[in-house]
């Protein structure tokens, strides 16, 4: 085989391995849980990978796999009438392993509760709560999700406050340890709108 052929074979299997998982987690959510579904969007999604130019595969794939996806989405959506709702689907990962059980269960039932209220939240918002939980800028998920900088931060700002409304998010977030800067998951915004 060609060299091109190569590099490009070797770049689509790096991009399914490191975002395949978080690619269906993601439509999952946009399909509310139905994983047959989300599984042919992330799908679709790596087919569109396969044909593009090998030039474009260099770099930072994951708002292009992301808006891709989103878009596979919508479109099943427009056609089968059913409302993309993201649901509370939001892994373990956003929390460190801890080895004494008391803490893994205590943020356990934390992110439990972040997922009821997650839940609650209106689907843009969802949405956008999701996405910025993978780690995604506002201008990324402005991107993929097709929409102004601006509407992303005014829908994050409006999550993460009704997520910090709860006495018990409240209570977590001010406890002394939240300072501590392994901590991964951060709630606060900083005063430009963004997360520290």
């Amino acid at each position: 085989m060609p060299e091109p052929v190569e590099r490009q074979k070797e770049l689509v299997l790096n991009a399914l391995d490191q975002f395949e998982r978080p690619l269906l987690r993601y439509a999952k959510n946009l399909f509310n849980g139905d994983e047959e579904a989300a599984r042919d969007a992330v799908q679709h999604t790596f087919l569109k990978l396969c044909e593009r130019p090998l030039a474009n595969l260099a770099g930072n794939q994951a708002p292009w796999l992301y808006t891709v996806c989103r878009n596979r989405a919508m479109d099943v959506w427009r056609r089968s009438k059913r409302e993309p709702i993201t649901d509370n689907q939001h892994s373990n990962a956003v929390f460190a392993r801890e080895t004494e059980p008391s803490i893994a269960m205590e943020k356990s039932a934390m992110l439990q509760l972040v997922r009821e209220l997650i839940s609650n939240l209106a689907s843009s918002e969802r949405e956008v709560a999701d996405l910025w939980s993978q780690g995604f800028s506002n201008k990324e998920m402005a991107k993929i999700t097709d929409r102004s900088e601006g509407a992303i931060r005014v829908c994050l700002h409006r999550a993460i406050k009704s997520l910090r409304a709860n006495s018990a998010i409240k209570m977590w977030i001010t406890a002394d340890e939240f300072n501590d800067p392994t901590r991964p998951l951060t709630l606060a915004p900083t005063e430009t709108g963004q997360r520290k």
